[in-house]
């Protein structure tokens, strides 16, 4: 089975020197999704609508227009930014997708020695690689509000990102829900997100 491509856009500077660094690990743990950073004029284009306040409804909008704009192929898009995300419910967000059209956007925004420590920001890059992959292929899985130690906890209380980075890092139900519902997430591919949470966990790297 060919590799599921997923291209990261570098989108500001603040807390994401190690995004390289992150992709490099990423695809050296696994064989089933290929890592890499998008073009410059997709990043160019992206930094031009990022504003340090950013409703996720409308950076999503964006998104997809951009991605309609600059030729090529590109099913999954991640996009990496420093600044501030505000969802519909909660503000201060660490990140969220539209996982249906295949992109999505975490933040370093009051992140690094805020919830999580900058030596360990390779690690949170990585969770999120894997939570927005493993949401890509089975896009009708959503969050829950309690807290779990599972990367589907809504985390509502921001430090809960930190139990759910982990190996292992799904919760029996939707372990279940996934295995069982209509995804198309493969056995090689689950193995693969495991390795990855498991590199995210506290006693990795």
């Amino acid at each position: 089975m060919a590799k599921v491509p997923i291209e990261v856009v570098l989108v500001g500077e603040k807390g994401l020197a190690d995004l390289p660094a992150a992709i490099a690990l990423a695809n050296s743990e696994q064989n089933e999704f290929l890592f890499s950073s998008a073009s410059d004029d997709l990043a160019r284009r992206l930094q031009m609508r990022t504003f340090e306040h950013n409703k996720i409804s409308e950076f999503f909008d964006q998104m997809e227009r951009i991605r309609t704009e600059v030729r090529g192929y590109y099913p999954f898009l991640i996009a990496a930014i420093d600044s501030e995300l505000e969802g519909s419910r909660f503000g201060n967000l660490f990140g969220s997708h539209r996982a249906e059209k295949g992109i999505a956007v975490l933040t370093t925004s009051l992140v690094p020695d805020v919830i999580i420590p900058t030596d360990r920001m390779v690690a949170y890059f990585i969770y999120y690689f894997a939570r927005y992959a493993l949401s890509f292929i089975s896009p009708n899985h959503r969050n829950h509000d309690d807290s779990r130690g599972c990367v589907f906890d809504r985390k509502i209380d921001k430090q809960d990102i930190v139990k759910s980075m982990r190996a292992r890092a799904l919760c029996d139900e939707c372990r279940r829900n996934l295995v069982s519902g209509d995804g198309m997430l493969s056995a090689s591919q689950f193995s693969a997100l495991e390795n990855l949470f498991a590199l995210a966990g506290p006693n990795s790297q």
